[in-house]
């Protein structure tokens, strides 16, 4: 209702009443469209996030001018994503506590959410500016004070954990070549826990558990980062910024659990076979996944641009020719925090091909590939290059993927605002010679690559009774699935940065 209204001229009963708000709503927005004269060019410099306070960033909507913004504040504490009793607390506490005092907000055109993140919990709102600043403190202020004084609705509880509880069954149903990137992920990361590990925790935790968990994560952060993007103003961040820091500084200490991601040994394969955990789903699946390294610029560019290369012809090869599979995809796989430790992936999921028979073609393919690239000129990875990096730079798409941009340079303290910028200059200084070269360190030298591979079998398919089996370069076979990664992930538990 309030896109209906136009209230840049209407009182701010006329728009409460439109809006089906209360007309002593705090939340009943008067200005929905953006007065005439605030907007002006500004370029890229000007645009990026400015530190307003320690800890505190802003950056303007430099394409949209419309009267909104987002805010983001990061509780950093000793928390762990793959904790889901925290996640489970949260749940409550948004319907318990925020669901009906705040549904007049919602109405009035702004949002909230809160999320685990790897660096602590992340509380946000989103809408109309003039009073998100409100809603802000409205939120923090109830999840402190919840967590000082509030007792979990039991009712609510069960209900939320019934929920999650089928959320994490459901990935027994997930396509197969889904499952295999979460294996290929748990592998590779940690701390990483799959969801069927979680079902226990979340079946078994108390309404004493989830409210210490909540508390030690929001009560009193280790420390506060806010950023705000769009129109709330210098003044108003750093105010929310102080508001939200005056309660920092008390917490339980350290850091939220580092995330840390295996690089691989040259010339270690690892490949990994699992029975799809839906027993109906006759779908097999197959990710192989080719590691580069821990990201550098020139890296990254020339992999994007031979991700790109190599896209079409796998897909005219294993999806059009060869028939493997209704799913084929390839491109750039990231493991891990940030810019993490990055590869070049193939993924296919098939209803007629094993993921072993299916491996081998892959495998074909990329011998095919090899002789291809030799007959790449400059002028072919120029044009590809440059579509890339023309792909980079364009606009956003709306203030949200724009505020979204700029928050992770401020979350992850990199702080590179003109990044898209530098990268696209990184690709097009991408030459053929350097495709090739690393298309050979990576992919074709069996002796140098790092490669690994999960296979997802699906039911019917002939193999042995075993849930997983690992590759005898691996040394682990287990009749479980979470016994057999747990002990593939210990035995190759070296090398994390």
């Amino acid at each position: 209702a309030a896109h209906d209204v136009p209230c840049a001229a209407a009182a701010a009963a006329e728009v409460a009443a439109a809006c089906r708000l209360p007309s002593s709503s705090v939340y009943a927005p008067t200005r929905l469209v953006e007065e005439a004269g605030e907007r002006r060019a500004v370029d890229a410099a000007e645009a990026a996030p400015r530190e307003v306070a320690e800890g505190a960033w802003r950056s303007d909507d430099v394409h949209y001018g419309h009267p909104k913004a987002e805010v983001r504040q990061l509780l950093r504490g000793p928390v762990s994503v793959e904790d889901p009793r925290l996640r489970l607390a949260v749940r409550v506490f948004v319907e318990q506590v925020l669901r009906r005092p705040l549904y007049d907000a919602a109405l009035g055109g702004l949002g909230y959410g809160i999320s685990v993140a790897s660096k602590g919990m992340v509380v946000a709102t989103s809408g109309f500016t003039e009073h998100l600043p409100r809603l802000t403190r409205d939120v923090m202020s109830r999840l402190r004070s919840f967590c000082a004084e509030g007792k979990l609705d039991e009712q609510e509880l069960e209900l939320q954990r019934s929920r999650m509880l089928e959320q994490l069954r459901s990935w027994n149903t997930s396509q197969p070549d889904s499952l295999a990137f979460d294996v290929l992920d748990h592998l590779l990361e940690e701390p990483s826990r799959l969801p069927p590990q979680l079902l226990a925790d979340v079946a078994a935790a108390t309404p004493e558990e989830l409210l210490d968990a909540l508390s030690r994560a929001a009560a009193a952060p280790d420390g506060v980062l806010t950023y705000a993007h769009g129109g709330v103003s210098a003044e108003e961040v750093a105010g929310l910024h102080r508001d939200a820091a005056a309660h920092a500084g008390a917490g339980a200490g350290g850091d939220a659990q580092k995330a840390k991601v295996r690089v691989m040994p040259r010339g270690e394969a690892v490949r990994v076979t699992a029975r799809h955990p839906n027993p109906t789903d006759k779908n097999s699946g197959y990710v192989g996944l080719w590691q580069v390294g821990k990201y550098e610029m020139h890296q990254h560019a020339v992999l994007m641009v031979l991700a790109r290369l190599i896209r079409e012809p796998a897909f005219t090869a294993l999806r059009t020719k060869r028939s493997l599979g209704y799913v084929v995809s390839s491109g750039v796989h990231r493991s891990g925090d940030g810019r993490g430790v990055e590869g070049l992936y193939i993924s296919v999921s098939s209803k007629t091909f094993s993921p072993e028979a299916v491996e081998a073609e892959v495998l074909n393919f990329l011998g095919e590939f090899e002789s291809t690239l030799e007959g790449v000129d400059d002028g072919q990875v120029q044009r590809l290059a440059e579509a890339v990096a023309k792909e980079l730079t364009v606009a956003p798409n709306s203030p949200y993927t724009e505020g979204r941009r700029w928050w992770g340079e401020v979350y992850h303290a990199t702080h590179e605002f003109d990044y898209m910028d530098k990268l696209a200059a990184a690709l097009r200084g991408v030459a053929a010679d350097d495709i090739r070269a690393m298309a050979r360190d990576v992919l074709f030298d069996e002796a140098n690559r790092r490669y690994a591979a999960v296979l997802i079998r699906g039911a019917g398919e002939k193999g042995e009774g075993a849930h997983l089996e690992a590759a005898a370069a691996a040394g682990v076979e287990a009749t479980d699935m979470e016994e057999g990664l747990e002990a593939l992930r210990t035995r190759l538990g070296k090398f994390w940065e």
